[in-house]
Order: C-alpha cells, then structure tokens, then sequence
C-alpha cells in the first residue's frame, strides 16, 4: 500500500519569514484600501490573517514596520521592472523607463509606497525612518542607471526624481479622476517630451557648442 509522504515541518525561522511576508503584504492591501490613517494595527493583522501582537513582536515600532513595508515595495518593483525588460524588451531607451514606472508606480503597491512618504510630513519618527530607506532606494537606482546609460550621477538622480514623482501624481489622478484609464495621453506626452530632452542633452552630457 503507497503513502503519501509528509511534508517536511517548517522551521521556526521559516515560520518567522512567513508571518513577516503576511504582515508587509496585509499592509499593502490595508493602505492602498483604508489609507495611511485607515490602517490601524488591528486592520493590518486582519488583512494579513495573523494576530496583532504579531506585528509588535517583529517590528519594534510601527515607523520601523512602514519602513520595511517600503523596503519590501522597492524589492517586488524591482522583480516587476526585470520582467518587464526580459517580456517586452523594454528599459535600454532612456524614455522606456517612463512607460515602465507608470506600470509599476501605479499599482496598489506604489499607491501604499507614497501614502507612506506622505504621512511621514507629519511623523518625525517616521519621517527619519522613510528618508533613510528613500535615500537608499535613491541610490540603488543611480548606480544602476548611470552604468547603463552612462550618466552623471547628479544628473542620473535628478532625471530618477523627475520621472519617479512625476508618475506617481499620475498615479493620484489615475485614483480620482474618473476617466484616466481612458486618457493616458498625459503620461504619452511626457514620454514625448523626455524623449525630446534626451536628444537635447538635458539627461545627460550636453552637446558640444558650434564654433
């Protein structure tokens, strides 16, 4: 007679992992739902299906677990932004990256990543922590960026802040304005106009002057 084999028990480090991996995730769905305010400690762990001490044990404060929850934003972005360079072959043309933020920025996830930024205006604690991970993800995106397109890095940050924050107050309109979906034309111009800039330099060193 066969059997089926057990499955092997998870760990405590893996059940640890687990609980951790729920509750970012719960906080994504909570914020993009209910709000930064909205998103209470108890709305967390109900969304992520576990208890609320659990959050009090992994994360020592609720700072601490926003900056993390960001953290884990900027990672799952960066899976996205791979895949969409590996299935549509985008992201070697300087332009590209505006099309593949809007994709990336406007989910619920970059919708909960700027509620957080916002709510650090009036959180000190907060706000340390959020300028501490932005700060980090900022220049992650410059090392990356300025090698492949071969930029400055002051230039290379300032075209990363142009085109990040401008596509996430399109991401605003896109939540409020009821017929965005059937007008991205905004988010096509602007492509066009950093196309135009590439070519004038602006992005990137600026051509030589004629004699």
């Amino acid at each position: 007679m066969s059997t089926v084999p057990r499955r092997p028990r998870r760990t405590q480090q893996q059940r640890s992992a687990d609980t951790r991996q729920a509750l970012l995730e719960g906080a994504v769905r909570a914020i993009y739902e209910r709000g930064y305010a909205g998103a209470t400690t108890a709305v967390i762990a109900q969304e992520a299906g576990i208890t609320r001490g659990s959050i009090i044990f992994h994360f020592s404060t609720r700072a601490q677990f926003m900056a993390e929850v960001l953290r884990a934003i900027f990672e799952e972005e960066r899976e996205e932004y791979a895949r969409l360079e590996h299935d549509l072959n985008l992201g070697f043309q300087a332009e590209d990256w505006i099309e593949m933020c809007w994709r990336v920025l406007s989910r619920p996830s970059g919708v909960a990543f700027l509620e957080i930024q916002m709510a650090a205006r009036s959180d000190p604690e907060l706000a340390e922590q959020v300028a501490s991970v932005s700060s980090g993800l900022e220049q992650i995106g410059v090392e990356f960026l300025s090698e492949r397109f071969k930029g400055d890095v002051e230039g290379t940050l300032a075209a990363i802040r142009l085109v990040v924050w401008a596509i996430r107050g399109f991401s605003i309109g896109k939540m409020i304005l009821p017929d965005w979906d059937a007008q991205d034309r905004p988010v096509e111009m602007f492509k066009d106009m950093f196309r135009a800039g590439v070519k004038a330099g602006a992005f990137g060193p600026r051509p030589a002057a004629k004699a």
